[in-house]
């Protein structure tokens, strides 16, 4: 009698696999970086890569945390996340971080090609082969600033060195789009993406396609021409992007009129059932202080063109939230809430005043 003996092999869906041979073109070194494998996607030692790259590497255990320095820059990994910091800009990947015991393990594909699209554009990955070259060049367009003028806006590139205009070209598109093309040129796109818009300018994107850098800017509205050139002193592609005058002069207007102090909103605090707080004699806030902003409003009313709201004119109650409702009613542009203060020593007086505005303080 035959017996069929069935052997059940129960593999792990995490395998070590061979590791990547790497080349360091800058330092001459040869090395190696340990793998993982699941479901045919390719991890890589995160600890094994900082070294291959010569990269200083920070260590929080507790947080399943590493950081790599590598090229002046900063790149944060953290264990289970799809998701990597490089300086303050965040990258998702397909598949999360791999936490192993002493070491964190990144997808392969995926980790390189961000760090090739942002930080490390000599680095040259081949899956088939397992094998990592590494190139560490430098950027040649480093940097941007952008400055508004009374008719435009100028665009100043930061560039290492000067690129032959044959090697330059701009257009926009329809929808307002204002492209420069420069080739043989490496574009440091996390610095270039992360500079502050002024002016016409409302977005900026960078790529780097082959040997060509292209830097994108999102207009706001139309320009009436564009030019740009290579200045020598410092290195710097100069773009200007004119705007008419007309429209220039209709945004100041529009900024001026939005700030312009022409309606005043006064608060009497308290009122009706809300008395506030008591003097000696059994005098009450809310009567003071509707006094007092009446005598203030009469004074803006006499002496100057500001219109004047009042929140309350007699003794009623209102919610905080109908006081808000009336002056944003009105567009005021300074509300004015007035309260009264009691004490025990009768020898205190002044002022006190608190400002709620986007940099209020907690007392406020």
């Amino acid at each position: 009698m035959f017996y069929k003996i069935i052997i059940l092999f129960i593999f792990s869906t995490e395998l070590l696999f061979a590791n990547i041979q790497v080349f360091n073109r800058n330092t001459g070194m040869e090395s190696e970086i340990k793998t993982l494998s699941e479901s045919k996607k390719l991890y890589i030692s995160a600890k094994d890569l900082a070294q291959s790259l010569s990269s200083k590497l920070y260590e929080n255990k507790d947080r399943k945390k590493l950081v790599l320095y590598i090229t002046g820059r900063r790149i944060k990994i953290s264990g289970h996340t799809s998701f990597i910091i490089i300086d303050d800009q965040p990258f998702q990947m397909p598949q999360i971080v791999k936490v192993e015991p002493d070491d964190l393990y990144v997808p392969a594909e995926d980790f390189l090609h961000i760090l090739k699209s942002t930080i490390l554009p000599g680095l040259n990955f081949d899956l088939e082969k397992e094998f990592l070259d590494i190139d560490v060049v430098r950027f040649n367009i480093t940097g941007i600033d952008i400055e508004e003028k009374a008719n435009g806006t100028i665009i100043r590139l930061k560039t290492r060195k000067p690129f032959s205009e044959r090697t330059i070209s701009s257009f926009v598109n329809k929808h307002r789009w204002f492209y420069l093309t420069v080739a043989g040129a490496l574009v440091d796109t996390v610095s270039i993406n992360d500079g502050v818009t002024r002016g016409v300018v409302r977005q900026i994107e960078s790529d780097q396609i082959g040997e060509t850098a292209q830097v994108a800017f999102k207009l706001g509205r139309e320009i009436i021409s564009h030019d740009w050139y290579q200045s020598l002193d410092p290195n710097e592609i100069i773009i200007t992007l004119r705007t008419p005058l007309g429209q220039m002069k209709d945004r100041i207007e529009d900024v001026k009129d939005r700030w312009r102090l022409d309606t005043v909103v006064l608060d009497a605090g308290h009122g009706g059932k809300d008395g506030g707080t008591q003097g000696k004699y059994g005098t009450k806030e809310k009567d003071i202080v509707l006094d007092i902003t009446k005598r203030i409003g009469r004074l803006l009313e006499n002496n100057t063109k500001i219109k004047v709201v009042y929140t309350r004119e007699e003794d009623v109650w209102l919610p905080l939230r109908r006081r808000t409702e009336i002056a944003n009613e009105n567009n005021g542009k300074l509300f004015i809430s007035i309260h009264a203060n009691a004490n025990n020593n009768r020898t205190i007086q002044g002022f006190e005043t608190y400002l709620l505005s986007p940099g209020k303080s907690e007392d406020a």
